[in-house]
């Protein structure tokens, strides 16, 4: 039991560390990148973008690889829940010309469910606050059946919560209370469809670690 207190701290750390910008001389465009196809022509609504941001200390660090999570809705339109903003709308634009992205990927439902409730839930939540709370008090299990989630939403929880409360779709393969954009790109609901840089993805320490103790 007292392992499981490691998990707190643990992601007191990466936010913490996370909110540090770190100044890097080489800031990659996705524009820039000759190899990329465009990111429309894979993307279909309720696909699921994973972005690394090397800009970031705790990226760099190797605390963690992916660190945001959008959902694609159509029309190029994004949504997710971030720190500024909370539960909102952007665009594919905005995700493509900020150039603090390295990689990204693209994973889809395998079920092919029904987007309806989805979209439904995700559009009720917009202007809801990004869910500070979760980095020490899980929730996200809370009456999930019934899609009730609480007030406020990491960028992971909320895809989560959209599909379990929209579609009946549970993408967390432990169930152990966080779900991490790692935990994303594991599921076994989801499947890759795109990677800008599918060589440079690997599992960090922390993320190790982390597995390690949710597993328990």
């Amino acid at each position: 039991m007292k392992i499981r207190l490691l998990i707190p701290i643990a992601f007191t750390l990466i936010f913490v560390i996370n909110t540090i910008p770190y100044s890097s001389a080489e800031k990659i465009n996705l524009n820039d990148d000759s190899s990329k196809v465009d990111i429309l022509s894979n993307m279909l609504p309720g696909d699921i973008i994973l972005i690394r941001q090397p800009r970031y200390v705790g990226t760099f660090l190797g605390l963690t690889y992916w660190t945001h999570t959008y959902i694609y809705i159509g029309n190029n339109q994004l949504i997710d829940s971030n720190g500024p903003n909370g539960v909102s709308y952007s665009t594919v634009d905005d995700f493509r010309d900020y150039p603090d992205y390295n990689n990204y990927v693209i994973l889809r439902v395998k079920e092919n469910p029904d987007l309806t409730g989805v979209f439904a839930f995700l559009e009720d939540k917009i202007g809801y606050p990004y869910d500070y709370s979760s980095i020490f008090f899980p929730k996200k299990e809370i009456n999930a059946s019934k899609g009730e989630f609480g007030y406020g939403y990491t960028c992971t929880e909320l895809i989560w919560a959209a599909y379990m409360g929209g579609a009946k779709i549970n993408l967390d393969n432990n169930n152990r209370g966080w779900i991490t954009p790692w935990e994303l790109y594991n599921s076994k609901h989801l499947e890759v469809i795109y990677t800008q840089h599918p060589d440079d993805v690997h599992l960090n320490w922390l993320e190790i670690i982390f597995n390690f103790i949710t597993s328990r």
